[in-house]
């Protein structure tokens, strides 16, 4: 709230809008009215006509299908839930990984899981996932659900793979230094099961034992390692896998 202005949209307009219905049911009651839409019939109803990138613009079509502008709703706000989309091929395969907020590297290494930025996000953040599948009329919208992270998955393999992140941060990021890009030795997706850290940013740039790679822009693309040396910034990432696994299989059909 700034001032006497309200700075949060609202998904309820009036209380009566709720009837019988939990919030999260209402919710979904809400958004799961447009299943089967395809996004261009979405654009049309909703009079989007300016495309943003392909991540953004399904983040468009499922703010306005629940009739905010974006993840500051206040019911979501006050109830720590963060709205994502997520893309569906023909052969129900994921488009990509889901991104999160970029790290700090030396904050990073510094943190203990059970007070880390990571392990306070994806335990106390509920997840409304907004799901469309690529068909021959386009990406048709499928549904929405809800989601958090099972404390047995936080708990185990998720902690496991962070303290695994941690310890290259920590230890110093070996780089591979290749004609068409900068190879580093944090575990990729394959190697895990839950998330992983790759690059997060607009643009690719390193310094290397003060020698510069890449074109980005130091500080806008860039962050700096506990040992001096410059790389791209990074987030953790949640695998396709495991993202496809979460997804109900009604949303597959």
């Amino acid at each position: 709230i700034l001032g006497d202005i309200d700075t949060y949209d609202k998904i309820i307009k009036q209380t009566e809008d709720m009837q019988e219905l939990n919030f999260e049911s209402y919710v979904l009651e809400r958004i799961n009215k447009f299943v089967g839409w395809n996004e261009q019939e979405l654009e049309e109803l909703f009079g989007i006509k300016n495309k943003k990138s392909a991540k953004s613009h399904y983040s468009q079509l499922a703010f306005a299908m629940l009739g905010i502008k974006s993840n500051n709703a206040e019911e979501f706000v006050k109830a720590n839930i963060v709205v994502k989309t997520i893309r569906l091929t023909e052969k129900n395969k994921l488009e990509e990984s889901m991104s999160f907020p970029t790290i700090n590297f030396k904050e990073f290494a510094e943190e203990e899981w059970e007070d880390s930025t990571a392990y306070n996000y994806f335990s106390e953040t509920k997840f409304l996932f907004v799901i469309f599948k690529n068909t021959e009329k386009g990406y048709i919208f499928k549904g929405a659900q809800f989601w958090n992270m099972p404390v047995a998955d936080l708990e185990t393999i998720a902690k496991e793979e962070w303290l695994d992140a941690q310890r290259v941060i920590k230890e110093g990021v070996k780089f591979k230094v290749e004609p068409k890009q900068i190879k580093n030795n944090l575990l990729k997706a394959k190697k895990t099961k839950i998330f992983h850290l790759r690059p997060h940013s607009g643009g690719s740039v390193y310094v290397i034992n003060g020698e510069k790679y890449g074109n980005g822009i130091i500080g806008k693309h860039t962050d700096v390692l506990p040992n001096g040396d410059i790389m791209t910034k990074q987030s953790f990432w949640l695998n396709k896998k495991y993202l496809l696994n979460i997804i109900d299989d009604k949303f597959k059909k």
